[in-house]
C-alpha cells in the first residue's frame, strides 16, 4: 500500500515522458522485495509486540499523509495548469491584436 500511494504521488508529479521509467522501476520493486527478505529472514519478527504495534501506527499514518499529499499535489497540478492555458490564450491575444494573425 506503501509503495503504490507513493508511486500515485510520483505519477501526479511527473511529466508524461518520464511514467515509462517509474513503471519499469515498479516491475522491478518485486526483485528488491525479495532481496531484502533473503537478507532480512527474521527482521520482522525480531520486534516485540509493542514495537511492532507502533510500527504499524506509524505506517498507517504514513500511508494517509501519502494520500492526503497526493490530493494536494494534483489540486497544485489543476491550478497550475489551468493558470497555464490562461497565459497562452493571453498570448494568443496579444499577438493576435499585433499582427491579426490567428495562431490556428
Amino acid at each position: 500500500q506503501l509503495l503504490t500511494a507513493h508511486v500515485s504521488c510520483l505519477r501526479v508529479a511527473t511529466t508524461i515522458e518520464q511514467l515509462p521509467l517509474i513503471d519499469a522501476q515498479l516491475a522491478q520493486s518485486h526483485n528488491v522485495l525479495r532481496s531484502y527478505a533473503s537478507q532480512h529472514p527474521q527482521h520482522g519478527h525480531s520486534l516485540s509486540p509493542h514495537h511492532r504495534q507502533d510500527l504499524d501506527n506509524f505506517l498507517a499514518q504514513y500511508l494517509i499523509m501519502l494520500c492526503r499529499f497526493k490530493e494536494e499535489l494534483q489540486q497544485h497540478v489543476r491550478v497550475d495548469a489551468v493558470e497555464a492555458v490562461m497565459a497562452c490564450r493571453e498570448i494568443e491575444n496579444n499577438l493576435h491584436a499585433l499582427t491579426g494573425l490567428s495562431p490556428f
